[in-house]
């Protein structure tokens, strides 16, 4: 795709967001989203072939969107507070972007797995596994489980207790409840 291409699919997006921020995922049209970006409908679904499909675009590979973020993990310094860091760049983007948004993300991965979930896959769970390792050898972390396996448990948790926050329309702090969760799976219960 060239770089006009790309521009126009990117200010689809971002347009596509803020209204949705606005006025609500199901208040939004697609008419209303071309015409904010001043192109046809027809120009929407060259892009795009549904809401659905771009607010699922829109959260796949949340950490290319933030990799100037990453370089502040290098100047923590427990690993558990490393770890931590990776964790909230994905919490801090749902409470961002608010809890009806990630409503729409949840009902469209039901319909079908657009992969959405996969955020924590790849490089970043690498360097969380190796974090944990880490912090276990050094005896920040009090639970002995294998690394990979406390990923697995602390991306569900944050998965469902991401869920339960859209339930409840975010009516209680997401990134809180994560972390208290957080620390009592990694033997932290007196730490905030």
């Amino acid at each position: 795709m060239d770089t006009n291409n790309m521009n126009t699919k990117s200010l689809i997006q971002s347009t596509a967001i803020r209204l949705f921020k606005e006025k609500g995922y199901d208040n939004v049209s697609i008419n209303e989203i071309a015409e904010a970006c001043e192109i046809t409908k027809a120009g929407f679904y060259y892009h795009f072939k549904s809401k659905d499909e771009l607010i699922s675009g829109y959260y796949n590979n949340i950490y290319q969107k933030m990799p100037d973020n990453f370089l502040d993990a290098l100047m923590l310094k427990s690993n558990v507070e490393k770890l931590w860091f990776f964790l909230s760049l994905y919490i801090d983007y749902t409470v961002h972007n608010g809890s009806d948004i990630l409503s729409q993300i949840f009902k469209s991965n039901l319909d079908s797995d657009k992969q959405t979930f996969t955020n924590f896959d790849g490089k970043i769970k690498d360097i969380c596994i190796t974090l944990i390792d880490e912090a276990q050898k050094s005896g920040e972390i009090n639970n002995n489980s294998k690394p990979e396996n406390i990923f697995d448990v602390i991306a569900n948790l944050i998965i469902g207790i991401a869920i339960i926050w859209s339930i409840k329309k975010g009516s209680f702090d997401e990134k809180l409840e994560i972390k208290k969760q957080f620390n009592t799976l990694l033997g932290l219960e007196n730490q905030n």
